[in-house]
């Protein structure tokens, strides 16, 4: 101050202002606010990672689903980058800003804004950089069936909610089955066998997701099957499987996503009864004629003996014959089978008796 009180009153004046400008750099700019929108990505689950590729300074990336409770850091492939983190809207609350890398622990749920720049002044720069998120932990709790211990009975038929949001990745992480699981969060449910086809699907949940059933015990699988996309009930990345069950067996049904994503979904469980219907013309034949067999049900229909196959079967036995029916899933190939007996009536015989 002593230094400042001897300045001529020019040199006062240049000197606060600088004090001035340096304040409002410092303490307002820094707090940067984009206009241009990027891209969008879904926030990773512990320990994992997401990246939003190909940013420009001067632009601000959409994050969903962070969770509350959990610490992120986020780093650029810039290191000198300048980032911004806001929350609700584009021009929220800034929650978190500085030199990359960051590190945030979300207080709320629910989506974020990284805002890009080259410095604390929040200058655009025309050169692509990548902006990585990565969860490295969480005090938040999960859902009570994020590990296989805490698995939640289902019944056939049933419809049951259930999130992803939150949960932790299954420790030791279950093996591939058909799909792999990406290490991603996932919640557990188990049903019992039927001993008929049983299908599980997430249609309509609107997120990449993915099922993967196994019998055995938690931490000692065996694969039953699995689906990531395009499965057996549903036409879109809303994952559905079907199996062939066995009465009596315990089946733990594994919730996860593709890479890192995660949401909120309803698991729809059903079953096929392959048990065909078989409705004959006539329970019994003369010899030399023919009746029709008629299948109905689920599948698609073979019958023995003769070799037939389709939902009507003709035939002409000599003898009272016992048909078989088997009905047959495409998606699981399961088969359940059905049976009807046809009987042969002889021929009359006419004795003509002259008259005398």
């Amino acid at each position: 101050m002593k230094t400042l009180l001897s300045m001529p009153n020019n040199l006062k004046k240049i000197f606060l202002s600088g004090l001035v400008m340096f304040a409002v750099v410092t303490s307002g700019i820094s707090q940067c606010t984009n206009t241009a929108a990027w891209s969008t990505e879904t926030a990773p689950t512990v320990p994992n990672s997401a990246t939003i590729y190909g940013q420009y300074a001067g632009e601000y990336g959409t994050w969903l689903s962070l969770v509350a409770g959990t610490q992120y850091v986020i780093t650029s492939s810039i290191v000198t980058d300048y980032l911004t983190v806001r929350q609700g809207t584009p021009g929220g609350t800034a929650v978190a800003y500085g030199v990359q890398p960051l590190t945030y622990t979300a207080t709320t749920s629910g989506t974020y804004y990284i805002h890009c720049n080259v410095s604390l002044l929040c200058d655009a720069q025309s050169a692509a950089r990548d902006i990585t998120m990565t969860a490295v932990s969480s005090s938040a709790p999960g859902p009570a069936n994020e590990q296989c211990s805490g698995a939640i009975a289902v019944a056939i038929p049933s419809s049951t909610s259930g999130t992803t949001v939150g949960a932790q990745p299954e420790a030791p992480a279950p093996p591939t089955c058909i799909t792999t699981y990406d290490n991603s969060n996932g919640v557990w449910y188990t049903v019992t066998g039927t001993g008929n086809p049983i299908t599980a699907s997430l249609c309509g949940s609107g997120w990449d997701s993915k099922l993967h059933v196994y019998t055995g015990s938690c931490g000692t699988f065996t694969c039953v099957t699995g689906n990531d996309d395009l499965g057996p009930a549903c036409s879109t990345s809303d994952a559905s499987v079907r199996w062939c069950s066995v009465s009596g067996t315990t089946y733990y049904i594994l919730v996860s996503g593709y890479s890192t994503y995660s949401g909120a979904f309803t698991l729809t469980m059903s079953q096929l009864v392959l048990t065909p219907a078989i409705t004959p013309t006539s329970p019994s034949v003369c010899t030399g004629n023919s009746i029709t067999l008629t299948a109905t049900g689920p599948g698609t229909f073979t019958w023995n003996p003769g070799s037939g196959s389709g939902a009507n079967f003709t035939v002409s036995p000599t003898a009272t014959t016992t048909y078989t029916c088997t009905a047959t899933d495409a998606a699981s190939g399961c088969t359940g089978t059905a049976t009807v007996s046809v009987s042969v009536n002889p021929s009359p015989t006419v004795t003509v008796t002259p008259s005398s």
